[in-house]
C-alpha cells in the first residue's frame, strides 16, 4: 500500500481471517496505533511506531552493508 489507504477495520477483516495461535504485529506507518483496537486480543502482540492520530517518519539515508548509500527505511 505505499502511498495508499486502507482503512483499519478493512484491513482487520483480511488479516484476522488468517489462522493463529499467537500472532506479533509491527506496524511502522502513520496512524497505526489505530489499528489496535482492531487487532488486539489475549493472543496477540502490538508495536506501533506512532499513535493513531501521529505521522511516522522515514529515516536519514544509511550505509548498507557494501558501503553504499541507498537504504530508508522508517524506525520506532
Amino acid at each position: 500500500l505505499m502511498d495508499g489507504c486502507m482503512p483499519d477495520d478493512e484491513f482487520a477483516s483480511y488479516f484476522n481471517d488468517v489462522p493463529y495461535k499467537h500472532r506479533a504485529v509491527d506496524m511502522q506507518q502513520c496512524n497505526s496505533g489505530g489499528f489496535i483496537d482492531d487487532l488486539e486480543n489475549t493472543t496477540t502482540v502490538i508495536s506501533t511506531a506512532a499513535d493513531c492520530g501521529e505521522s511516522a517518519y522515514q529515516s536519514d539515508e544509511t550505509d548498507d552493508c557494501e558501503g553504499v548509500t541507498t537504504t530508508k527505511y522508517g524506525e520506532w
